[in-house]
C-alpha cells in the first residue's frame, strides 16, 4: 500500500447500490429497485455452530488484542475532517487507527452542498457526519458512501494504520475463528429529505489487496452487509425479498443475547460471480428504525452463518467451489451511511441529515461473550 494516497478517485469510483451490489450504470441501478434482483431459496439458519473460545491451547488468537478502539482513538488525536463537495469527493483524513471519507462517487451534475466527516478531536472526541446538499441529481441511486474505513479498500488507496495483532487483510477461515465483534454507540439525528441506511458494509475477495490490483471486487468477491438502522421512507423489505433467519449473538446496549436477523442474498450477474449477502437486524423495539443506540454483533458468527448458506444457497452465478469460501480474504472492516436519491429518476432536490458516533471499537472477547467485554472502552 501507498500511506497518504486517496483511497479512490473520479477514475475509480465504488459505486454502492444501498445493499445492491456494484452497479456498473445509472440505468442498472434503478433496475434493481424494481425487478433485476434474482433471489432464490429460502429458509431458517438457527445459532451458528461456532469454533472453540479463544483461549484454547495452541491458539495463535491469543496473539489478537483484547479491544481496537477507533473512537476514541487508542490515544488522543487531533480534530481532523474530511469534507466533501461536487468538486472534491473524495477527500480523506487519516486516524490513529483507518481513516475517514465522504465517498462522494454517485453525485449528479447540478450538486450543491457538502459531506464533512469528522473527528472532533481529544481522548473522548466522537465521528460525526453532516450531509446538507440543497440540491442532488442522477439517474436514481445510491450519492455516496460516508464512513470509516479500516484495512484495504479494494477500490485503491492507503488502508491507513492498523492495530498490532489485528492487521487486514487475512483469511476469512481466521478471521471466523476470531470471536470479532463489530461494536458502536452511534445517534442519526435532523434527517431530511433523504433515504439512507446506517450499515457496516465488508468484502472477502479471494486475492489479497495491493498497489497494483486495486481496482474494486473481483471474480468470486462476497459483499456482507449489515443493516442496523435505516431512514428508507419505507421498508427495506419493499426492495429485497426475506430469504431466511439467523440467530446471531447481538449486543443492543447493556445487554448480548441470541437475536433474529434476517437475510437476503443475490448475484451480480453482470459482475462475474459476484455475490451479496445483506443481513438486516429484525428485533424487536423499533430494530430498523432505532435512530439511536449500542450496538454490536459477532461477526465470526457472521462469517460461519455466511458460509452456510452460500453453500446452501446454490446461487448459479457464484459457483466457488464447497468451502471454498472460508479461504478467502477479510480485506475491510467498515462503517457509514449511504445515501441516495428516491425512484423514479432524475429526481432533484434536498439529502440532509447528521449522524454521531461516540464510540467504534472491534473487542475479542476470551470465553462466553459479555455486554462488559464486548462494549467499546
Amino acid at each position: 500500500m501507498n500511506p497518504g494516497r486517496v483511497p479512490r478517485g473520479p477514475g475509480s469510483r465504488r459505486v454502492r447500490t444501498c445493499g445492491r451490489g456494484l452497479l456498473r450504470s445509472a440505468a442498472f441501478v434503478g433496475s434493481v429497485f424494481v425487478a433485476a434482483l434474482v433471489l432464490v431459496g429460502s429458509g431458517t439458519v438457527g445459532t451458528p455452530a461456532l469454533p472453540p473460545p479463544r483461549g484454547a491451547a495452541g491458539d495463535a488468537s491469543l496473539l489478537l488484542p483484547s479491544v481496537v478502539s477507533l473512537v476514541p482513538p487508542p490515544r488522543s488525536a487531533p480534530e481532523t475532517c474530511a469534507n466533501g463537495t461536487p468538486s472534491n469527493p473524495f477527500p480523506v483524513a487519516f486516524l490513529p487507527y483507518g481513516y475517514l471519507t465522504p465517498n462522494l462517487y454517485g453525485l449528479g451534475s447540478g450538486s450543491a452542498g457538502s459531506d464533512r466527516v469528522c473527528y472532533t478531536g481529544g481522548a473522548s472526541g466522537a465521528i460525526t457526519n453532516r450531509v446538507h446538499f440543497t440540491s442532488v441529481g442522477g439517474a436514481g441511486g445510491v450519492l455516496a458512501y460516508p464512513h470509516i474505513e479500516y484495512g484495504p479498500d479494494l477500490w485503491g488507496g492507503s488502508a491507513g494504520a492498523m492495530a498490532p495483532g489485528f492487521v487486514l487483510p487475512e483469511t476469512d477461515a481466521v478471521a471466523a475463528h476470531q470471536n470479532v465483534w463489530l461494536t458502536n454507540s452511534y445517534a442519526v439525528r435532523d434527517q431530511g429529505k433523504a433515504a439512507y441506511d446506517y450499515v457496516w458494509d465488508n468484502f472477502l475477495s479471494t486475492y489479497v489487496p495491493t498497489s497494483a490490483n486495486l481496482s474494486g471486487p473481483g471474480n468470486f468477491s462476497l459483499e456482507i452487509m449489515l443493516w442496523m438502522t435505516t431512514g428508507f421512507e419505507s421498508s427495506p423489505w419493499d426492495y429485497f425479498t426475506d430469504n431466511g433467519t439467523a440467530q446471531l449473538p447481538t449486543l443492543i446496549n447493556s445487554t448480548v443475547s441470541s437475536e433474529p436477523w434476517s437475510f437476503s442474498y443475490f448475484c451480480q450477474g453482470y459482475h462475474d460471480n459476484e455475490l451479496t449477502v445483506l443481513y438486516f437486524y429484525n428485533g424487536t423495539g423499533g430494530a430498523m428504525n432505532t435512530t439511536h443506540r449500542t450496538f454490536g454483533v459477532d461477526f465470526s458468527a457472521v462469517l460461519v452463518s455466511v458460509n452456510r448458506m452460500i453453500q446452501q444457497a446454490h446461487e448459479a452465478c457464484w459457483s466457488y467451489s464447497a468451502n471454498r469460501d472460508s479461504r478467502m480474504y477479510l480485506d475491510d472492516l467498515n462503517v457509514g451511511s449511504e445515501f441516495l436519491t428516491p425512484y423514479p429518476s432524475p429526481y432533484y432536490g434536498t439529502a440532509s441529515f447528521t449522524w454521531t458516533i461516540s464510540s467504534l471499537c472491534f473487542r475479542f472477547p476470551v470465553g462466553d461473550a459479555t455486554a462488559k467485554g464486548v462494549s467499546c472502552p
